[in-house]
């Protein structure tokens, strides 16, 4: 399997039509790119833009710096108690607290939706949709839809129009 592994991605083209580019290894980073691999480095575990030889335009600093504020959220805040809230099937009130603490939950109503300035929470710079992303993608880590689902998207679904 592990040979398997780099055999494709001894094959991965340099010139890839997709969202995310791979480049050459020669190639240099300027200060907006994604310059350091970041997660464990399992195939397919993580997104592909965390791995230092994709480059996205749009992903920069703050969304690394937020990406790290998430993860660590996650993992001191829900991955120790997510089997446990599984069985229960109930997410206890004290998360909910503790991820607006953070200053993560007000991101899910969107980056234009104003919802860091209606609570002393700090927002990271140049908010925008992929911090929002970022948020859910590392919430998902979890590996369960039931907490994902009951701690963000009835805010996410239900909160947004009510801001607009």
């Amino acid at each position: 399997l592990k040979l398997l592994s780099q055999q494709k991605a001894a094959s991965v083209s340099h010139t890839s039509p997709h969202f995310f580019t791979t480049l050459p290894p020669t190639s240099s980073f300027n200060k907006h790119t994604m310059a350091k691999t970041f997660g464990d480095g399992t195939p397919y575990g993580d997104p592909s833009w965390y791995a230092s030889v994709y480059h996205s335009r749009y992903y920069k600093q703050t969304h690394e710096e937020w990406r790290a504020r998430c993860r660590k959220f996650v993992e001191d805040d829900i991955l120790p108690g997510v089997s446990e809230w599984e069985v229960n099937k109930k997410v206890p009130r004290d998360v909910y607290v503790k991820c607006y603490e953070a200053g993560l939950l007000p991101c899910v109503v969107g980056a234009q939706s104003g919802a860091y300035d209606l609570v002393p929470a700090e927002a990271p710079k140049d908010f925008d949709y992929f911090h929002e992303l970022i948020f859910i993608d590392e919430l998902a880590r979890c590996a369960s839809g039931g907490v994902l689902w009951g701690l963000i998207e009835g805010l996410q679904i239900g909160f947004s129009p009510l801001l607009f």
